[in-house]
């Protein structure tokens, strides 16, 4: 990911399928995050109910994909809250990184099951 001089964003990419305006999610986790070397983002309508009540930190203003607003916000995001490894974006989803695949989805998986337990 690339913010060209004029402010605008684009994403390199091969092949014959370009891809979504969420690729800005990633590839501002890989960009910010040394260690990330997976990243999840899941639109998880039921984490995004549960977050607050878990205690799950997320974002603080909505930006659609792929605009320069939300890449800024999930920068800031990133700068003030420098050991998570996985947070909500406000209504949008949720993102989690690790060093390897299984583990960023461990990340998923734990948080998803303990907001289920939490609920029973």
């Amino acid at each position: 990911m690339v913010r060209e001089p004029d402010g605008t964003l684009t994403v390199q990419y091969y092949g014959d399928h370009i891809p979504s305006r969420d690729s800005f999610v990633h590839g501002t986790v890989y960009a910010r995050q040394a260690g990330a070397q997976a990243v999840f983002h899941l639109h998880d309508q039921e984490m995004l109910g549960a977050a607050p009540r878990l205690g799950i930190p997320s974002t603080e203003r909505f930006f659609p994909a792929g605009t320069d607003g939300s890449v800024r916000e999930i920068e800031r995001f990133l700068d003030r809250q420098p050991g998570v490894q996985y947070f909500v974006l406000v209504d949008h989803g949720i993102v989690a990184w690790a060093e390897d695949l299984d583990s960023a989805g461990a990340i998923v998986e734990e948080r998803h099951h303990s907001a289920l337990v939490r609920d029973d």
